[in-house]
């Protein structure tokens, strides 16, 4: 791990045991999945969207950490809670069939440059490639008679 990682992510980390384990010696044994969910819950509002971020992923690396070393007996990393990203929750996540349809009969294609903008929509609603995968796509990635497609992409 990058040291300006561990600078980062120690503001966070120190925070953790302190208010989880206020009653007694700071045993990180006795933490349970509760205790985290409660720390998350209770810090990320006070947090910007992008710290509060930050702060799970450090809260996770730092449980991980612990449960190799075997001071953490449960898997509590998987406990930690994601925060919402509510940014930009008006836009759709996709259009309705019609109106793909009307939009792919608006389509010239007669011209090679409708029949090219024919193809990409194609892709992008029947089967919800990324414009980016789309992009990349070369001639070589179509199999046209086994009918598939190489699609590199995320992941």
């Amino acid at each position: 791990m990058a040291k300006v990682t561990i600078v980062n992510y120690v503001r966070f980390v120190r925070v953790f045991p302190k208010d989880r384990l206020a009653n007694g010696p700071a045993t990180l044994s006795r933490l349970r999945a509760e205790d985290v969910v409660r720390f998350v819950q209770r810090q990320a509002p006070r947090l910007h969207l992008k710290t509060a971020k930050l702060l799970t992923t450090a809260l996770r690396s730092f449980l991980q950490y612990g449960r190799s070393c075997g001071d953490v007996r449960l898997d509590l990393a998987a406990a930690v809670p994601l925060v919402a990203n509510w940014s930009m929750s008006s836009i759709p996540r996709a259009i309705a069939p019609d109106q793909v349809r009307h939009l792919l009969a608006r389509i010239n294609r007669r011209t090679a440059v409708g029949r090219r903008d024919h193809a990409v929509l194609l892709l992008l609603a029947r089967l919800g490639s990324r414009s980016s995968e789309v992009v990349f796509l070369e001639l070589d990635d179509i199999d046209w008679k086994g009918g598939s497609l190489s699609v590199r992409g995320k992941g």
